[in-house]
């Protein structure tokens, strides 16, 4: 319908006077521009009186409200379709506007004729005359749903890209996979509202689907410790086979659910959202809410770009872990193989293997089975994570055969097989094949055998029992089998290095036994020439003087000759008695090593001119017998040494008797020698050094020399 002028709504008497004026004609056109003016606004405009009634309005008020105009000509102010609380608020702004200037503004949730709601931005305007008498009001409605719309789309928008953001953030971010998860279930948990968020890890690396509990918020840790040993048939898995979202608006009312985690929490609303990236699937997200409100289809549409972003973040994480990983089994590697060079004994470098092994892929007990002699069983050799005595309980028990058909047992089979064997739930196996005993001890649930090699050589196998259903990474495989030749070869070498000592021992018992042997018939032969030979001679030489003594008519020549002969008996006689000291002087049996010394240097320079200076420090402590016969051959060779091959003028001998040990050092002033050429053992004068080194070695000492050509030598 047309609308109304505005002076429609005055009385008569105004009218009558608008008539009657010179410039009514003015004042009508006037009329009528000010009610085109107001039904042009796309503001409804209310003109009240003082008592709240209204008396005038524009189009726009039956535009927003779907009134007509008659009707609202007369309608108290409080009529004016809005929410039951909004009357007291209008009323606020009347007061409001009473205090402030005439002027209050507020927003009011007002109601169209068809029901429908609306937001409005209302303004309350008091007229007032010259007087500053209220003589009526104006109140103005604007709609501002659209704007609220805009405004809650754009609050919509900005959740959306903070909650992209914040699980964003995450994927640049180089965390560990437990920091990544807590971190994003925290975040979506708060910008979700859930009361629950949980995460299921899918153990299966490229297809098909094990989903097994990580991490979640909200639960008891009854529920979390029901959660991390239950199988999982609910919607969780449904999302990760068919990759989509699976979401229910009232879980508990939904009989065709299967049991889940959420059931026991309670949770009605549920989404689960399979977090997939270039098509691998990592795991499944649950967001539940405990009440009914439903989340909202802009929610539902982010699901699914949420859980492509957080596939990322979850394979960097992942691939942070593998780093670390890798780092740490390097790093185990290498501590490995330096405890491993610092002992060389074969039990140490299995000890040292097992705990390594042990530590780096957290098993509950590594024992190492080796083969006997005729390669028909392997027998428990070392152990971690066994007391020692049951250790020897169990190595009978624990012995493997290595028949051909022995398919059962994973040591037998890795060994059989050279490769390593896995199995996550053993203790069924290991009890069939006898081991219920070890089980009993160490419960384990998964087992790792390796094969031990060297050169294509089986040298034992290592299994490492895990205290859960589990079976090794790639990476941890590759790990083992590095760890494992590493061992292999260093087992080797220590076994070798074993046989050597053994050899050595044996060498060295050989030789004490021969020099001994050589010292005892040294001193046979010096008693048979001093109490055999020497005596007979001296019996002559004896009879001989006998003669030269008697008258018995002897001619001058026969007298000469016979003085010859007591001469060459005589010459015969010191010889034989110096062969006799050569061979074992008494003197070192009867008096010991330093009056032997003295004796030897005041002897050595009567036949060789050479100065030869004995000096003792220390209180002197007895040496066996063995060591002054050995000491004495030292000095005695050293002496020799350094007049025929170092052309020495000076020798100096020195002893010093310490509290734990006994030190000599033989120093002389001639030539030297080059130790290059003398170690080649091309030098004659290397067989007297070997032979002195030999007899230190025998006595448990250490031999070293400190020589140069022109610079005199130092036997230390």
């Amino acid at each position: 319908m047309p609308a109304e002028p505005l002076t429609d709504s005055h009385d008569s008497s105004s009218r009558d006077t608008v008539r009657a004026d010179p410039s009514s004609q003015s004042l009508k056109r006037a009329y009528r521009d000010l009610d085109t003016v107001l039904d042009s606004l796309r503001e409804a405009v209310f003109t009240l009186d003082t008592d709240g009634t209204i008396r005038l309005v524009n189009a726009a008020a039956t535009r927003l409200f779907g009134i007509p105009r008659e009707e609202w000509i007369g309608m108290p102010v409080g009529r004016i379709p809005m929410e039951p609380e909004m009357v007291k608020q209008l009323r606020a702004l009347y007061e409001e506007a009473l205090r402030r200037d005439g002027l209050a503004e507020g927003e009011l949730r007002m109601r169209r004729r068809s029901g429908e709601a609306f937001s409005a931005e209302t303004s309350v305007v008091l007229l007032r005359d010259e007087d500053n008498v209220e003589t009526g009001r104006v109140l103005v409605v604007r709609d501002i749903g659209h704007r609220k719309r805009n405004e809650e789309q754009i609050l919509r928008r900005t959740r959306q890209l903070t909650i992209l953001h914040e699980v964003g953030s995450l994927v640049n971010r180089q965390l560990d996979l437990d920091t990544v998860l807590s971190s994003a279930l925290e975040r979506l948990s708060r910008l979700f509202k859930c009361d629950v968020t949980a995460f299921y890890m899918n153990e299966r690396d490229t297809s098909g689907v094990d989903l097994r509990f990580r991490d979640g918020t909200g639960f008891t840790p009854d529920q979390l410790a029901l959660a991390r040993h239950n199988d999982l048939m609910g919607p969780e898995w449904r999302a990760a086979r068919t990759r989509q979202v699976i979401y229910y608006e009232d879980l508990q009312g939904n009989g065709s659910v299967d049991a889940t985690l959420m059931h026991g929490a309670e949770i009605r609303s549920v989404a689960c959202v399979p977090i997939e990236t270039r098509g691998q699937l990592f795991g499944v997200l649950v967001l539940g809410r405990r009440n009914r409100s439903p989340f909202s289809g802009e929610d539902i549409d982010l699901f699914l770009p949420l859980g492509q972003l957080m596939a990322t973040a979850v394979e960097n994480a992942q691939l942070v872990d593998g780093l670390r990983r890798l780092n740490e089994q390097l790093l185990a590697l290498h501590e490995l193989s330096a405890r491993l060079a610092s002992n060389v004994t074969e039990a140490h470098a299995e000890q040292e293997t097992l705990s390594a092994l042990a530590h780096t892929l957290a098993g509950r007990v590594a024992l190492l089975f080796v083969p006997d002699a005729a390669g028909r069983v392997l027998r428990l050799r070392s152990s971690v994570g066994l007391s020692p005595s049951l250790q020897d309980d169990l190595t009978v028990v624990l012995e493997v055969p290595l028949s051909p058909g022995e398919k059962q047992n994973p040591v037998a089979r890795a060994f059989l097989a050279k490769r390593l064997i896995e199995s996550a739930d053993v203790a069924p196996v290991l009890r069939s094949c006898g081991w219920s005993r070890l089980l009993d001890h160490v419960p384990i649930e998964g087992m790792m055998a390796a094969p031990v090699t060297h050169r294509d050589q089986i040298l034992g196998v290592v299994c490492v029992g895990f205290p859960t259903h589990r079976t090794l990474g790639k990476d941890e495989r590759r790990l083992v089998l590095v760890a494992l030749r590493g061992a292999g070869a260093f087992i080797a070498n220590a076994r070798l290095f074993s046989d050597l000592e053994e050899h050595r021992r044996s060498l060295a018992h050989l030789s004490s036994r021969i020099l001994t042997a050589q010292e005892e018939e040294r001193r046979h032969l010096s008693r048979e020439l001093h109490d055999g030979i020497g005596q007979s001679l001296s019996a002559l030489k004896l009879g001989l003087e006998m003669v030269a003594r008697a008258e018995n008519g002897l001619d001058k020549g026969a007298r000469q000759d016979l003085q010859r002969t007591l001469g060459i008996v005589s010459d015969i006689i010191a010889e034989l008695r110096r062969i006799s000291h050569d061979l074992r002087p008494s003197i070192l049996d009867d008096l010991g090593l330093v009056p032997t010394l003295r004796w030897f240097a005041r002897r050595f320079e009567e036949q060789t001119g050479v100065s030869v200076t004995i000096t003792v420090r220390g209180e002197e402590r007895p040496l066996s017998s063995q060591q002054d016969v050995n000491l004495y051959r030292i000095v005695q060779e050293g002496l020799n040494n350094a007049v025929k091959h170092g052309k020495a003028r000076k020798v100096r001998v020195d002893l010093e008797h310490g509290p734990e040990a006994f030190r000599m050092v033989i120093t002389d002033d001639g030539c030297g020698f080059d130790p290059s050429v003398v170690h080649s053992g091309t030098a004659a004068s290397g067989l007297g050094l070997a032979s002195i080194k030999e007899r230190v070695n025998l006595m448990g000492g250490r031999f070293c020399t400190k020589t140069g050509e022109g610079a005199g030598t130092s036997l230390i």
